[in-house]
């Protein structure tokens, strides 16, 4: 449109930008006012879907013991056969898989029937031994920590058990060592005593005196693995330096934090919905 001015024509100022924003924003405004009860109707489904399952669901508790690692026997045994000395690694891996096997699984089940499942991961190494933890979860609090502390104490007993079955093993294949060195000592003792006066035996003497100390070697070392069969373990498999507590707040469901995740997206939701209906009837009309 235009107008006269001073005896001419001018075109018509356009409305400043500020006004037009403002008038989108308020347009906006009223569209999602005309519209509030489609929001309303997608934030109550939405926050109340959410407070329904957590209702639904019911609380879950977890509880973690912690175990100190120590290398299994068997190794302690190869790494003493292959460099002579007693320094071995834990393999967290295989301890993992027995804590969570089904032979562990049983012993638990002994105190508590049908045990929640657990999950084991390692939190940190110290030297040569390894730590750690133990989690159990369960509707009950109580049940959650006694699970924990049974899984722990259960791969403790297993593996002393398989302790003691390496031991019994180790004393006999020292028990057979120490008789094929007795029939030497034996043999040669009746060699050197049927030798003829007169005749040299110093080599002879000096090989008995050997085999007399491997002797000795091995009967020290029948007696400790006999007594560690018997009476004990010679190394322990590890041992709990944290037990589980029962929990005072459950692990899940997160609540609150479910609620102000529904309740953002089923805002946004909402207002995309209101505008999308908004759209569609302008479109008919």
């Amino acid at each position: 449109m235009t107008e006269a001015h001073e005896g001419g024509f001018s075109e018509a100022q356009p409305a400043p930008a500020g006004n037009s924003e403002r008038s989108g924003i308020a347009e906006y405004g009223r569209v999602l006012w005309d519209r509030r009860w489609i929001i309303i109707i997608v934030f109550v489904l939405g926050v109340g879907g959410v407070l329904g399952y957590c209702v639904i669901s019911g609380k879950t508790y977890t509880a973690d013991a912690t175990v100190l690692l120590e290398p299994p026997v068997s190794t302690l045994f190869s790494a003493q056969t292959a460099n002579n000395a007693t320094t071995a690694l834990v393999n967290v891996q295989d301890v993992i898989q027995v804590m969570q096997s089904s032979s562990v699984s049983n012993i638990v089940s002994r105190t508590i029937p049908n045990p929640p499942s657990v999950s084991v991961a390692q939190v940190g190494t110290l030297a040569t031994t390894d730590v750690v933890t133990v989690s159990s979860s369960a509707s009950s609090a109580q049940t959650a920590a006694a699970a924990a502390n049974a899984y722990a104490n259960a791969y403790i007993n297993f593996e002393r058990g398989i302790n003691k079955g390496v031991f019994n093993s180790a004393a006999n294949q020292v028990a057979n060592k120490l008789q094929t060195v007795q029939l030497a000592i034996s043999n040669l003792d009746s060699t050197i005593r049927s030798t003829p006066a007169g005749v040299s035996q110093a080599a002879a003497e000096v090989q008995l005196g050997d085999l007399e100390n491997q002797q000795t070697s091995l009967e020290n070392q029948l007696q400790e693995y006999q007594f560690a069969a018997t009476q004990g373990t010679d190394t322990e498999v590890g041992r709990v330096i944290s037990a589980a507590t029962v929990p005072t707040s459950a692990s899940s469901p997160h609540t609150l934090e479910y609620v102000v995740l529904a309740a953002i997206f089923s805002l946004i939701l909402g207002i995309g919905l209101a505008l999308l209906v908004n759209a569609v009837s302008n479109r008919r009309v």
